[in-house]
């Protein structure tokens, strides 16, 4: 379950934890670093070129979430930091742990936007192993 600490993000974390609940499965929870655009930026954030405060940070995070979200542990397989691509890393992380499906939100941008951001949930549909399946920003509320 890719997250990226959004609110679009965390609704598609509740349906991964509504799915685990009723399938009895275990969720891993990863979080992709984006590499840096260049070197320009390290002199306007350098505290960003500390990959290690910036793993655990982001590590720190997804576990916040966790506590947050009163999800009992042991219903979470694991929690990753991965750098690179997002689409790439989470597709290479469902491939390498033998992901049965993939539970992701969209930002739903559209126009110039979606243009200039990209879709990283087109991408991962595009090359994930397994299934996706993608909760819309807008989703309505599931029968709980």
């Amino acid at each position: 379950m890719p997250v990226d600490f959004s609110g679009p993000s965390e609704r598609a974390l509740d349906y991964a934890v509504r799915f685990a609940d009723q399938f009895g499965a275990k969720l891993l929870l990863l979080h992709v670093v984006e590499p840096l655009a260049g070197p320009e930026l390290a002199t306007v954030l350098p505290l960003l070129l500390d990959h290690d405060k910036v793993v655990a940070d982001c590590k720190a995070r997804l576990e916040l979430l966790v506590k947050q979200k009163a999800i009992a542990p042991r219903k979470i397989e694991r929690t990753l930091v991965r750098e690179g691509r997002s689409y790439h890393e989470i597709a290479a992380a469902a491939r390498s742990l033998k992901v049965d499906m993939i539970i992701l939100s969209t930002h739903g941008y559209t126009g110039i936007k979606r243009a200039v951001l990209g879709s990283t949930t087109e991408r991962v549909v595009r090359h994930a192993p397994c299934t996706v399946l993608v909760v819309r920003e807008n989703e309505r509320e599931s029968a709980k």
